[in-house]
């Protein structure tokens, strides 16, 4: 007799009704829509990226303090093995039981890696071990990741570290290089 669609007719029942069938609707939404959860995700990820950034950062500054101070530590090193011989070590073949490398160079390269070793032996007495770059692997390259030893006459010597952060200085160093030692880099 009555007419229910609509809802005309009966407006008690028919809102008993929709409250049944709309029933989450009275209720407060307590999740999440999917545009909130891609803003967070989003947010956590520039967040993130950010922090990795930075901690790369501090890596590369504790790896530029470690080879300073291996550099000094051979610098100390060498100024003790020169206040005992009279000399420092030359590897252009004109002292002694030292071999002969290309440049006279000393580095731990496989083509210099003979004057290396002989460094460290040299050294030995003033220096438990020569030292190695930190990110200094196998096989080395020859510009960078290894530290660079050098003497002509025996009478001076540089040292030479390619830094991934310091200021690339020295007195005299070549361009991109942290140098030092008793004369000008980069008139060697």
């Amino acid at each position: 007799s009555r007419e229910h669609y609509g809802c005309r007719v009966c407006t008690r029942e028919c809102s008993f009704m929709m409250k049944i069938f709309f029933k989450h609707s009275d209720k407060t939404n307590k999740g999440f829509t999917l545009i909130e959860l891609l803003v967070v995700i989003a947010i956590i990820g520039v967040l993130s990226s950010v922090v990795l950034a930075s901690l790369n950062s501090a890596r590369k500054k504790g790896r530029d303090a470690h080879r300073v101070s291996d550099l000094r530590q051979i610098r100390t090193a060498l100024e003790l093995y020169y206040d005992t011989n009279g000399y420092y070590p030359l590897y252009s073949g004109g002292q002694p039981g030292s071999p002969a490398c290309s440049g006279r160079w000393a580095l731990k390269h496989p083509s210099y890696i003979s004057c290396w070793n002989d460094l460290a032996a040299k050294l030995l007495p003033y220096l438990s071990k020569l030292s190695n770059d930190p990110l200094g692997g196998y096989p080395p390259t020859y510009t960078y990741n290894e530290y660079h030893y050098r003497s002509f006459n025996g009478q001076d010597y540089c040292l030479l570290m390619y830094p991934e952060l310091l200021p690339r200085v020295g007195e005299g160093c070549y361009p991109g290089w942290y140098c030092v030692g008793t004369r000008q880099c980069n008139n060697y």
